[in-house]
């Protein structure tokens, strides 16, 4: 017995059980074929690049500036304050990279 999540059960193709030589235990073998399988949007990751873009360091002072004036009275534990400023992070990275990008390509239109 082998148990598999039922997020891919019916991706399984095939399955065998065999013997292992060096074990008591029996050898399984599954076949998944996840060619149809839809892909999610994935993890963010922060490009590192902006790290060393003034204007972008910047932003980010000025969302932490903005973030703490506005949060200062909430009352929020200290983990949950942390996990919100780094969403407003995530959320102005990505704003900030996709205004560069449409920057850059109206700039090679041109």
């Amino acid at each position: 017995m082998f148990p598999v999540p039922d997020s891919i059960q019916g991706y399984a193709k095939c399955s065998s059980v065999g013997p292992d030589y060096r074990t008591d235990h029996s050898l399984i073998s599954i076949n998944c074929c996840f060619v149809d399988l839809e892909r999610g949007p994935g993890y963010w990751k922060l490009n590192c690049l902006l790290l060393i873009d003034p204007e972008y360091v910047n932003l980010m002072r000025a969302v932490i500036k903005e973030y703490c004036d506005q949060h200062k009275t909430d009352g929020l534990t200290p983990d949950l304050d942390w996990e919100m400023l780094k969403m407003e992070f995530r959320r102005t990275a990505i704003a900030y990279s996709a205004s560069k990008k449409r920057e850059q390509q109206k700039e090679q239109n041109i």
